[in-house]
């Protein structure tokens, strides 16, 4: 090979090599640039989540002042609400038990469709636990009538009362706290308890004709009577707690 085809064999091959690192270099920042858009989504979706699990948290922490808190979902009742939202899967809601009404605050899973509701205790004429209603999916899978009966229980809350525009509404929020049907039952006697123990419930059951129930009332201002002079220190906690059974009948 002579001298000049030597030199154009060089030539040849300093540029195949400059070619192929120009290929290598262009490769290596087109994976560089790809993984470091990999890393800021990655972390673009960790500060997200991270966001959505502190304002989850957020809104499921119980209002100033409030007794009790339970996590229940919507049944029906709101003329603002559609049915679709009465399926499981829509979103629960918080309900505070307050001094003075019940307060139902969305969680981030039905801040979308659901508004705050206050419901004034003085405004509530009717408050019962019923039975929850079985789904056809859960009579399908259960093995025999007695395991479908057993999903009937009292875990869900009916509340008639006044709204502002003085219209009767009869709402259904079925309990949500607790790991089971049952569960949720256990719950919503937790709740109950709650109620009679903080003086509430003989405020919500009105007669129809809208007149107080005496006997309930009276059992409940004896109550507010005993729990002023445990609050003084007149009397023991084991006195008030025995008085208390005594008037609520427990």
């Amino acid at each position: 090979m002579g001298l000049l085809d030597k030199m154009k064999d060089t030539a040849m091959q300093a540029k195949e090599s400059a070619t192929k690192f120009v290929e290598e270099k262009g490769i290596a920042e087109k994976v560089s640039n790809a993984t470091a858009s990999i890393k800021s989504s990655i972390d673009e979706t960790k500060a997200n989540m991270q966001a959505h699990k502190e304002a989850s948290a957020e809104a499921k922490k119980p209002l100033d002042g409030c007794i009790q808190w339970y996590e229940v979902l919507y049944e029906g009742g709101l003329a603002t609400i559609g049915a679709e939202k009465t399926k499981a899967g829509s979103g629960s809601i918080g309900m505070n038990i307050m001094p003075d009404s019940f307060y139902f605050k969305p969680t981030i899973t039905a801040v979308d469709w659901f508004a705050d509701l206050e419901i004034p205790y003085d405004k509530v004429k009717k408050f019962e636990l019923i039975k929850r209603t079985v789904s056809n999916a859960e009579l399908f899978l259960s093995s025999s009538a007695t395991d479908a009966a057993s999903l009937a229980t009292l875990n869900t809350m009916a509340i008639t009362y006044d709204d502002v525009n003085g219209d009767e509404v009869y709402l259904k929020m079925e309990m949500l706290t607790g790991l089971s049907v049952q569960g949720q039952a256990k719950k919503c006697e937790e709740m109950m308890d709650v109620l009679r123990i903080n003086i509430i419930l003989p405020r919500l059951n009105m007669e129809s004709n809208g007149s107080i129930q005496t006997s309930q009332l009276s059992a409940a201002d004896e109550l507010k009577k005993y729990k002023d002079l445990l609050d003084s220190g007149i009397i023991t906690q084991e006195e008030f707690d025995a008085k208390k059974k005594q008037l609520l009948g427990l």
